[in-house]
């Protein structure tokens, strides 16, 4: 009977060092991993002192010079990519909390002052855009405007963007995106189908726009860009346009 639970024992002494050895040699693989991927993103670094080494004279000054600056490269690369030990990652932690209350108090500080209070948009960058082509992808857009939907309110600044679906051409409809081109975004489609709308006016928050008439491309495989447009299927939709339609801004709902 002891000599069996010697051996079970035994055994799961065993797997365990087995199972360490196991997880040991699958952590190194994966600093060696991440050593390598490190090494080639500061790779970018040493391109031009390689090249310059390449093409100067041997032994000339300007080659001397790119070869220590090589030399010096790699050495920091290498540096900068090695596994940490346990010391250096709690002296890199502390160091980025410190900068980080310390960025903290200096927000406080320019809370105080007021330096962070909303400001207001430059009239020159407010109104209707007739080049907003390129806003949001999968998107035809015919324009946009930028501007406050309470004149009030610092805070409700926002950009609308007129056109319809890429692949719906005739339903039109505004996108607002909140807090800058980056921001989140809402769509709300007219309450007909008669084609991408253009803002042509803004007065007291509300926007008027028309839909456009024509004919248009729609592209069953999405937004042009994704495969080849040699490649890409599309068909031909037509847009009766013609209406006018009212979109207030404060509530977001046409009129």
């Amino acid at each position: 009977m002891t000599k069996k639970v010697k051996i079970i024992t035994l055994t799961l002494g065993s797997l365990a060092i087995l199972g360490m050895g196991g997880a040991y040699a699958e952590n190194l693989y994966q600093q060696q991993a991440e050593y390598k991927e490190c090494l080639a993103r500061e790779e970018i670094f040493l391109i031009k002192p390689r090249q310059s080494v390449s093409q100067e004279t041997p032994g000339s000054p300007e080659a001397l010079k790119w070869a220590k600056a090589l030399q010096e490269g790699e050495a920091r690369a290498k540096e900068q990519c090695r596994p940490k030990t346990s010391a250096e990652i709690k002296k890199m932690l502390a160091s980025k909390k410190a900068v980080r209350e310390a960025h903290l108090l200096e927000v406080e500080e320019w809370k105080k002052q007021g330096l962070l209070e909303p400001q207001r948009a430059n009239p020159r960058d407010l109104g209707i855009d007739e080049h907003a082509d390129n806003y949001r992808k999968g998107v035809y857009q015919t324009n946009a405007w930028r501007g406050y939907s309470d004149e009030q309110r610092l805070d409700s600044l926002m950009f609308v963007i007129a056109g319809s679906a890429s692949g719906n051409i005739p339903q039109g409809q505004v996108i607002i995106l909140d807090k800058g081109y980056g921001g989140p975004a809402s769509e709300y489609p007219t309450p007909t189908a008669t084609g991408p709308v253009r803002i042509t006016a803004e007065k007291d928050g509300v926007l008027t726009l028309e839909s456009l008439a024509g004919t248009y491309d729609v592209y069953e495989s999405g937004p042009a860009g994704e495969i080849p447009f040699s490649e890409q299927k599309h068909e031909k939709v037509t847009a009766i346009g013609g209406v006018t339609y009212y979109f207030d801004l404060k509530t977001r709902t046409f009129r």
